[in-house]
C-alpha cells in the first residue's frame, strides 16, 4: 500500500485504501417481525413482505396493482424462487392484512392497491421522529378500517 506523509513537523504514515462501492438503500427490520413471520406459515406471503418492504416508498407506501404483483411474480422466477399465481399473491396480501404487516390505504368499497407497510416492523426513512408519526397514522388507519 502506498505511503502518505503530512508536513506537520513530524512524519506520520497513513494508509490509503482502494475506493469500493456500496449501496446507499437500506430497510431497517426490527426484532419483533420474527414471531409474527412463524406465525403467518406462507413462503409466498413472507417473501412478499420483504419485497414490499424493499420496493415501498418513504413513509412505507406501496401500490400493489396488477402490474406490481406481476413484477413480484417475475423476480420470484428470476431470482431462482418459486412460481407465484396473481391469485397466490392476492391471498398472501390477505394474509399479511390479517396479520397487520400491511394495511390497506384504500377508501371503502374501492379497490385494495395501496398499501401501508407496518412501520413497527418495517422502515426505510432515516427518521425515527417520522417513523413515530407514520407509527401514529398507521394505528388511525388501522382503527379506522375496523370502525367500518
Amino acid at each position: 500500500m502506498p505511503k502518505v506523509y503530512l508536513d506537520r513537523g513530524r512524519r506520520t504514515e497513513r494508509i490509503r485504501y482502494d475506493s469500493i462501492e456500496i449501496s446507499g438503500k437500506f430497510i431497517q427490520v426490527y426484532d419483533d417481525l420474527h414471531e409474527t413471520l412463524f406465525q403467518i406459515g406462507s413462503a409466498c406471503a413472507i417473501h412478499l413482505i420483504l419485497w414490499m418492504a424493499q420496493h415501498m416508498g418513504h413513509y412505507n407506501q406501496i401500490v400493489m396493482n396488477k402490474v406490481k404483483r406481476a413484477e413480484f411474480a417475475a423476480e420470484s422466477i428470476s431470482n431462482g424462487g418459486r412460481r407465484y399465481s396473481d391469485e397466490t399473491i392476492k391471498a398472501a396480501l390477505r394474509q399479511l392484512s390479517k396479520a397487520q404487516l400491511i394495511i390497506s390505504m384504500s377508501d371503502e368499497g374501492k379497490r385494495d392497491a395501496s398499501y401501508f407497510v407496518n412501520p413497527y416492523h418495517f422502515w426505510k426513512t432515516g427518521s425515527q421522529r417520522d417513523r413515530t408519526e407514520s407509527i401514529k397514522a398507521y394505528i388511525y388507519k388501522l382503527e379506522q378500517n375496523e370502525a367500518n
